[in-house]
């Protein structure tokens, strides 16, 4: 046999390792790539359960909500529900508890107090009862049309008043319990006009107040 002929015999005969390695580099990818969608689908799914628990509680305040308008201790629609992820607004006119510019409900107004008391038991069971939400943010607003007296030079002044009047009725009549934590639950904050519903010119929609529910996971 010819050095040639000897050549290609070792040649042909040396293992070629290249096909099984290829195979073993496309099967780790696989193995990868079938983890990440493990993990991926498992991450989707705890969050999509999460959410559905969350919106679960939310739907429960609406229908306690309801079911106060149904016995006649919440005029029907006074209160606008907005949902939005892992928070909840109560939205109603501050006309439903205050005359213009002021911050007090006149002692005659008793609609006005019995609405606040209805809508006190509704947080204090929810809360309390049912656990349904964690933090409460009673807030203030008002419409453009400006205010100066002694009072209330702004309007800054005169929303946050309102928040922390119905924010102390809650407490007062023991609807709510402020508590000393080092995690937020209670508060009361003003935004004057410069938050506004759907336009700046709406006056009668932007002059409202607004409970802020916060929810977390369980």
């Amino acid at each position: 046999m010819n050095r040639k002929n000897l050549y290609y015999q070792n040649r042909n005969t040396t293992p070629n390792i290249w096909p099984a390695l290829v195979d073993v580099i496309i099967a780790t990818l696989m193995i990868l790539l079938l983890f990440m969608i493990i993990q991926y689908i498992t991450f989707y799914l705890s969050d999509a359960l999460k959410r559905m628990e969350i919106k679960s509680r939310q739907d429960c305040l609406e229908e306690l909500i309801s079911e106060f308008e149904d016995s006649g201790r919440i005029p029907r629609g006074s209160i606008d529900c907005i949902t939005s992820g892992d928070s909840q607004k109560l939205r109603f006119s501050s006309a439903l508890l205050f005359p213009a510019g002021k911050a007090e409900i006149p002692d005659e107004k008793v609609e006005s107090f019995l609405f606040l008391d209805a809508l006190g038991d509704i947080l204090k069971y929810a809360y309390y009862n049912e656990q349904l939400f964690d933090q409460i943010y009673i807030e203030g607003h008002t419409d453009t049309t400006p205010i100066n007296n002694a009072k209330f030079p702004s309007n800054w002044e005169l929303s946050t008043a309102r928040a922390v009047y119905v924010t102390k009725y809650f407490i007062e009549h023991d609807a709510l319990r402020p508590i000393l934590s080092d995690n937020r639950f209670l508060g009361a904050a003003g935004y004057g006009e410069f938050n506004y519903v759907y336009s700046e010119k709406d006056k009668d929609t932007n002059r409202r107040i607004e409970i802020l529910l916060k929810y977390s996971e369980r």
